[in-house]
């Protein structure tokens, strides 16, 4: 009954697109970044991400400048790969900027700790300029456009004009550009947007992501030409420990399990195991 994808085999075998790389679980005092010592004092988290841009730059003959980031559904965790991807950028010395268009639940801001009094909408509506809206983040190269307070409906400003001209400069400025959208099922934000990128980044996550759902919506880009970058998977398992410890709540991106109750469980159930064994 449970048709959920269960490890990165079976995103290879369903799709035919590319998989761009396995993103390791994050613990939860680990999602927000303050600076970049997440990353440099952990070689494991470092690596696969760096290795992602790795795999993006080689997917075409001309490094892409603007990507998008999408899930088919809220809980894959596109926002924190969004913002861990474009940390990793920054720490390249890449010109890196992180555009909040997920007018519906927007995250960057909380993720680094930034005030959204002022963002995309203001650009859009002509207020402020795109270099006047964005916020310095701690971490050297990397720059966030949060979603402002006052937002309108996502379908009349993300199919403006003006949001084609805003990514063109975007492009134009910073080496880098990533763009955390709504969710592929919710609304067709992702799909409008990347028709004006260098492709989208679907997320997945074992144990979450439906496999109909994505195969339909796979096709559904396919159909629409929407360019595809490739799949990432993300929260992928590797122990038992981790993955209890790494089960996260439906709708937010936070452990339920603390770690120290989850190992001395998992140390149980192995005695049990090794006893039958030896019996």
């Amino acid at each position: 009954m449970d048709n959920t994808l269960k490890s990165s085999a079976e995103v290879e075998e369903l799709l035919e697109i590319p998989l761009l790389g396995l993103l390791p679980p994050l613990p939860s005092n680990k999602l927000k970044l303050k600076s970049t010592e997440i990353f440099l004092e952990n070689f494991s988290l470092l690596e696969p991400y760096r290795s992602l841009l790795k795999n993006l730059d080689n997917r075409r003959i001309e490094k892409p400048r603007l990507i998008i980031v999408s899930s088919t559904s809220s809980g894959e965790g596109k926002s924190v790969v969004a913002s861990h991807l474009a940390t990793v950028s920054a720490m390249l010395s890449q010109r890196t900027l992180i555009i909040d268009a997920n007018l519906r639940r927007p995250t960057q801001h909380n993720l680094f700790d930034l005030l959204p009094t002022q963002g995309i909408t203001d650009v859009i509506d002509g207020k402020q300029s795109l270099l006047e809206t964005v916020q310095p983040t701690n971490i050297d190269y990397l720059h966030v456009l949060t979603c402002s307070k006052e937002q309108q409906p996502s379908s009349q400003l993300l199919e403006s004009a003006k949001i084609h001209t805003i990514l063109a400069e975007a492009a134009n400025k910073y080496d880098l550009v990533i763009i955390d959208t709504n969710n592929l099922s919710d609304k067709p934000d992702a799909a409008i947007l990347s028709k004006n990128s260098d492709g989208l980044i679907i997320v997945t996550r074992p144990g979450f992501t439906r496999k109909e759902l994505l195969q339909k919506t796979v096709s559904e880009l396919n159909k629409s030409c929407v360019p595809i970058l490739g799949v990432v998977v993300n929260d992928e398992i590797t122990s038992i420990k981790e993955k209890h410890y790494h089960s996260w709540a439906i709708n937010s991106y936070e452990p339920i399990k603390n770690l120290a109750a989850v190992e001395s469980k998992a140390n149980n159930t192995a005695n049990k195991a090794n006893g039958l064994r030896a019996n």
